[in-house]
């Protein structure tokens, strides 16, 4: 079987009673280590280039959200030599592969309809030869999908609307293929804030949207929306038929309310989990179905996940997620993760203490010592039927590190970064013992492995960059095969290389929060 490894493998497999069921296998090393870094060509103080990354096969891709160049032409190799500083904080994505174990640049991309300010790069997906980007500050007041790369004069009517731009390779040749608005386009709506693809389906967060609808609005005609729930947010479902775009359906919280932030979204095949961290419920429980009337407004920032499912080309709502031991200012949702039958999801600013992993959902042993620690929570689905399996804590957590601001699950397996971890080691730590671990840095950022045998999940390994640095923010996470990828958004260093060791020679830090991208095996 082929596999790209944007999601693991699937095998399906049929019983006596002729029900099948599809189960995905995915391989990681046993014990990581350091092989690659990678700089911008372009390199430039402030780019931020690392602030997304995603990977398929063996083809990265890297966003610089205020990388400053106003070309609007992608540039194939190596030679950025014509990018300049002409738009500020436009956005560039950097597009890398891999002959081996040597990984080259192959191609610098920029909206073709690129201006100061839209920050193209904020967030990027790629699966096979498609690589989809969100822009969430782009400005054009346009409602129509455009394909092809000529999308007119640029227009600024609706105030960081946002956009989500799709190229597509031929060989090794990118092009722009479709340019995807809202249909119910907005100012500050931030659409394209996050971005997801599933095979031919593309999800767009909004999470600034101000729709008061509680329902699912299939098809494009979004015209019974309304701007009555500011910043409730909401997720649209695109897909592709061929080379042609098509919007599907607009996706709302059954309990929809002003400022919960719902559209940080996640795809597996036809089910998507999408995020409102600034939910406001206080139930601790999981409900099925569209009905959440029990839902209340008594936990400020509480946060929930909403899981959908599609039958055909309609969705339905299927599950209500919750922390068990949801609290307000937890922010649970921050990120969410979606393969097959397992979501996780973390909350960042959740408060205990606890060092341990608590199978099951009795969390009654936690407690609120510490102050943003962070968690993450697991949950499984049996049929239709949702359920808590885990609860992760860091093996060595610390006040306000934040644990969880970035996640990427596949299959047995899930790396959460904390941007905020402050050891300054440079060692990878291989199993559960983290003692060695320090306070003697500041928002250096760590990520950390966590893997599944059967229902019971254990801490795998500690990763650290090696040329660790305060401030660097080392967390951004994605992961494919045996293969993790870290973005370090505000490393510093003025290097425009790719270093196949870790050896970086004369490590400096002349280019303040340029960004730096590094690779595990």
């Amino acid at each position: 079987m082929e596999n790209d490894f944007t999601n693991p493998l699937t095998y399906s497999v049929t019983a006596a009673d002729n029900t099948t069921k599809d189960y995905a296998v995915s391989v990681t090393p046993e014990n990581l280590t350091h092989r690659t870094y990678i700089k911008a060509p372009n390199n430039s103080a402030g780019d931020r280039f690392g602030m997304s990354v995603a990977m398929s096969g063996d083809t990265l891709v890297v966003g610089a959200q205020y990388e400053d160049s106003d070309l609007t032409n992608i540039i194939h190799g190596n030679d950025l030599s014509t990018a300049n500083a002409g738009a500020d904080d436009s956005g560039a994505v950097y597009v890398y592969v891999r002959d081996g174990s040597t990984w080259t640049h192959q191609a610098y991309l920029k909206a073709p309809n690129s201006l100061t300010g839209i920050r193209f790069g904020s967030m990027v997906a790629i699966e096979g030869d498609t690589i989809v980007v969100g822009a969430p500050y782009e400005s054009s007041d346009t409602t129509s999908i455009i394909h092809g790369s000529d999308l007119g004069p640029p227009n600024t009517g609706s105030s960081e609307s946002g956009a989500v731009y799709v190229f597509v390779r031929n060989g090794t040749t990118w092009s722009h293929q479709a340019y995807l608005k809202a249909p119910n386009n907005d100012s500050s709506d931030w659409f394209g804030s996050t971005v997801v693809m599933s095979g031919d389906t593309v999800v767009v967060g909004a999470a600034g949207e101000n729709g008061g609808t509680t329902t699912i609005i299939h098809g494009s005609d979004l015209s019974s929306t309304d701007d009555t729930a500011a910043d409730s947010g909401a997720a649209y479902v695109f897909v592709r038929d061929g080379v042609t775009w098509s919007h599907q359906a607009y996706l709302k919280a059954p309990n929809n309310s002003a400022g919960i932030k719902f559209g940080r979204v996640a795809i597996s095949g036809n089910t998507i989990a999408s995020a409102a961290s600034y939910e406001t419920s206080d139930t601790t429980a999981i409900i099925h179905g569209s009905d959440l009337s029990s839902t209340n407004v008594a936990a400020s920032f509480c946060g929930a996940v909403y899981v959908f499912v599609r039958n055909g080309t309609v969705w339905s709502h299927e599950a209500y997620l919750k922390a068990p031991n949801g609290e307000a200012d937890d922010y649970f949702g921050t990120s969410v993760a979606i393969v097959g039958d397992t979501i996780v999801a973390t909350a960042n600013s959740e408060s205990s203490d606890t060092t341990g992993i608590i199978h099951g959902s009795d969390l009654s042993s936690t407690n609120n010592g510490g102050n943003d620690y962070g968690a993450v929570y697991v949950f499984v689905r049996d049929g239709t039927t949702w359920s808590h399996q885990a609860y992760l804590k860091a093996p060595n957590p610390t006040n306000n590190d934040i644990f969880g601001n970035a996640l990427f699950l596949v299959d047995n397996t899930f790396a959460v970064g904390v941007y905020a971890e402050d050891s300054d080691t440079t060692d990878i730590i291989q199993g559960n013992d983290l003692s060695s671990t320090n306070n003697s840095g500041n928002d250096n950022g760590a990520v950390y492995v966590y893997e599944r045998n059967g229902s019971t999940w254990s801490h795998k390994a500690y990763l650290k960059s090696p040329n660790n640095s305060n401030s660097d923010y080392f967390n951004h996470v994605a992961i494919v095969g045996e293969t993790i990828i870290v973005g370090a958004d505000q490393e510093s260093s003025d290097s425009t290389a790719i270093i196949h060791d870790n050896d970086f020679g004369a490590d400096n830090e002349n280019n303040a929060s340029s960004g730096a991208v590094y690779i595990f095996q």
